[in-house]
């Protein structure tokens, strides 16, 4: 559920970050891990938002668009 949710925390000195996952190419890496197949790596994933990740070194840049809706 991390993966779906994400992270972000610090706890005794240790600091963490896990961004959210889309759950479907969660569950399809997890049937390829299952299979005997080469996982693909995961971008980060927020629903109604879209994301063009670009990986910078060991950073990931994001860019996108996001409309606003009334509640």
């Amino acid at each position: 559920m991390v993966l779906v949710n994400g992270s972000d925390g610090i706890g005794t000195g240790w600091s963490s970050y896990v961004p959210n996952f889309n759950p479907a190419d969660i569950v399809a890496n997890l049937r390829r891990k299952l299979d005997g197949d080469e996982m693909e790596p995961m971008h980060p994933w927020y629903r109604g938002f879209n994301v063009r990740p670009a990986r910078l070194s060991l950073a990931l840049s994001r860019s996108g668009l996001c409309t606003r809706r009334s509640c």
